[in-house]
């Protein structure tokens, strides 16, 4: 259905055409009516419309006027004039707004219904021919794109090579070479954006760097994974390096993703461009290693990497010291453990071998923390999926960034828990302690009760207390020894030997150490 505005200052005439036009039959819907063209305009703006039946003498906004306005927003509506007056300068002037038909009143409706028929079929050839039109401009640039595809990947047919050879026959080329352009973090931004925001940014960014290929006339193919491949015919190497340097910030600044670009050798033959394209998609998969929003020119030297079984080897020792950090809080270690282990990973053959490697780290820290009591998963608030996100990170220094964050994390959680444990912990020990003073208790009675090793149980009695057991319990053993001493009838010696004092000349040196005054002084004082 194509939608119909109808404009006429006189009711009558409004109503006259709303009833006697068979609209449903002319595949027509009429959407709105206005009395005057400065309502009529309003409609225009805020409706889908197809045709506008306007009489051309109305107050203050004529037909003519709107029509002449209509045109500046909306040039495709159809215009059909109704006028009173057989005034040939009016029909002169409606013929420069395409009008389809000019009625005059009283209206022939059968002459109005044949121009509203005449209309129809004109909008719907238009519509026809833009959509063959815009068909045929998807299907030549699919053509294209594919030809330069075949090209780049050694598959073209030699009518086509002999047309490029053709086209770059007065460039100053000596030689060809092949770069491939990738966006950046294009999944890990897919995380905080709609998914049709991000598609938008995305079509936007890559129509950027097309129409900047485009200003060198140079050709370029969209191949899978956000990249652009592109056929540089090449005059000066450093002309080319200069050239997709000023891409690269220019992309930066008038775009919404950065860009690396892999780029392979010059070769001298069209015909041997593959290996080109070969090497620049090899050098851009080093990305991960040389860092991204920069030209990664291709170099042999680059793959001689060693193995994940290497790595793994060294970097045991790394990880103990960075476990036993972790453990303790030593935030300052944690970084330069890992930048150690940064240094590891820049020594992987392959992309893969980073995620496998980042994740067999996350695989021994968990295995640390379970010796602890504790997951990882817990500790992070994560299900099995979270760690998919490692995937989305495409170098070394952002992977590195995001496992530094989350080892700091999770060293800071973990402290947190084990101190509140830990807390808790030492009041039930000193509460033990406290209830069997008199029973002679030591460190190893409490470690057997409270199910840890001596040494271990000690450590955290320190960490909480500030003080060795041995100092602790003996300064409550001399407490309870003066509180013994408040009784009269409790003889120094018999206070002294309930709390563990068997050597008196060694129970009376501490006591004064400890209260600064003898035991026998301290009863007289009493």
């Amino acid at each position: 259905m194509h939608n119909v505005l109808i404009v006429d200052d006189q009711q009558l005439e409004l109503t006259g055409l709303r009833t006697f036009i068979p609209w449903d039959k002319l595949n027509l819907q009429l959407v709105a009516e206005a009395n005057d063209g400065f309502t009529a305009l309003d409609y225009i703006q805020e409706l889908p419309l197809d045709i506008v039946i306007t009489d051309i003498k109305m107050p203050i906004m004529t037909g003519l006027e709107l029509a002449r306005r209509t045109k500046l927003i909306k040039p495709s509506i159809i215009f059909i004039f109704i006028s009173g007056y057989e005034d040939f300068e009016y029909a002169k002037k409606a013929i420069q707004f395409s009008v389809e038909g000019y009625i005059l009143k009283p209206i022939d409706y059968s002459e109005l219904i044949e121009a509203l028929g005449n209309a129809v079929k004109r909008i719907e050839r238009e519509r026809d021919f833009t959509q063959l039109k815009d068909q045929w401009g998807a299907s030549q640039h699919i053509v294209k794109n594919n030809a330069v595809k075949q090209l780049l990947e050694g598959d073209s047919d030699s009518e086509y090579l002999y047309e490029v050879k053709r086209r770059f026959q007065t460039h100053e080329a000596v030689s060809f070479r092949a770069a491939v352009l990738e966006l950046d973090d294009v999944d890990r931004r897919s995380n905080s954006l709609e998914p049709d925001k991000h598609q938008e940014l995305m079509k936007s960014t890559m129509s950027y760097l097309t129409s900047y290929v485009q200003n060198k006339h140079y050709l370029y193919a969209a191949l899978e994974n956000k990249r652009l491949g592109l056929l540089i015919p090449e005059a000066s190497s450093q002309k080319t390096m200069l050239w997709l340097e000023q891409l690269i910030q220019d992309a930066r600044q008038h775009s919404d993703f950065t860009i690396t670009i892999g780029l392979g050798n010059p070769v001298m033959e069209l015909e041997t461009v593959k290996k080109s394209y070969e090497e620049a998609c090899q050098a851009l998969g080093q990305k991960m290693f040389n860092g991204k929003g920069r030209v990664l020119p291709f170099a042999s030297s680059q793959y001689n990497m060693e193995s994940s079984g290497q790595i793994l080897s060294s970097a045991d020792e790394l990880l103990s010291k960075l476990f036993y950090a972790i453990q303790n809080y030593q935030l300052v270690d944690i970084y330069d453990l890992l930048e150690q282990l940064g240094t590891l990973i820049l020594k992987l053959e392959s992309r893969n071998s980073v995620y496998h490697f980042t994740i067999y780290v996350f695989g021994k820290v968990n295995d640390f923390l379970n010796e602890k009591n504790e997951n990882i998963y817990d500790l992070l608030q994560w299900d099995f999926h979270h760690l998919n996100v490692i995937y989305q990170f495409e170098t070394v220094q952002d992977l590195r960034d995001w496992l530094r964050k989350k080892m700091f994390q999770i060293s800071e959680l973990l402290h947190n828990k084990l101190e509140k444990r830990n807390k808790k912990l030492i009041e039930k020990v000193e509460q033990y302690i406290l209830d069997h003073l008199e029973d002679g208790i030591t460190l190893k009675d409490l470690a057997k009760q409270f199910l840890y090793s001596p040494n271990h149980l000690g450590q955290m009695f320190k960490e909480e207390t500030s003080m060795h057991f041995s100092d602790y319990i003996l300064n409550l053993r001399l407490d309870r020894v003066k509180q013994l001493l408040d009784d009269p009838t409790m003889k120094i010696y018999e206070a002294a030997d309930r709390l563990g004092f068997k050597n008196m000349t060694h129970f009376y040196r501490l006591f004064k150490k400890r209260f600064g005054i003898s035991p026998g002084d301290y009863r007289k004082k009493g």
